[in-house]
């Protein structure tokens, strides 16, 4: 009996793992990306954060103000990823099995953990920052 079972739901498992696996990819594709365009903002602005750090500013509010813009970022993304879930929870009504597709506790972990892997595609472009030698960064153009 349990082969029977195993048959009758085995498209649906295989097209839940074809989305997590397609999920995953986009995760790790979008942090790429904001750990890129970090390190990229943070590059541009090596001249004026050497300069900030030579005049006197602590490196943790240089290594903040990184953070900040980072956490705009993936505010925005959270919001537009939120908005664009919420049209389409229609089409994942069909293949939920147990959960009602506007569960507020998976809406709410999903964006607590997408949160927090953009909170640590951040970490090192703040650290960069924090770190510029400004001897080094005013030789630099």
């Amino acid at each position: 009996m349990s082969d029977v079972i195993a048959d009758s739901v085995r498209r649906q498992r295989c097209f839940l793992s074809l989305i997590g696996a397609f999920a995953s990819i986009a995760v790790l594709l979008s942090l790429a990306g904001l750990h890129g365009v970090l390190s990229y903002a943070v590059a541009q602005r090596t001249r004026a954060l050497g300069v900030r750090a030579a005049l006197g500013r602590a490196p943790l509010r240089t290594a903040a103000s990184v953070v900040r813009g980072g956490i705009a970022l993936i505010g925005a993304g959270v919001t537009c990823g939120l908005l664009c879930s919420a049209l389409f929870t229609r089409l994942l009504q069909s293949i939920l099995y147990g959960v009602s597709p506007l569960d507020t506790t998976t809406w709410l972990v999903a964006t607590l953990v997408l949160t927090a892997a953009g909170m640590v595609a951040i970490v090192l472009p703040s650290f960069r920052a924090a770190r510029i030698d400004p001897m080094t960064a005013m030789r630099t153009e």
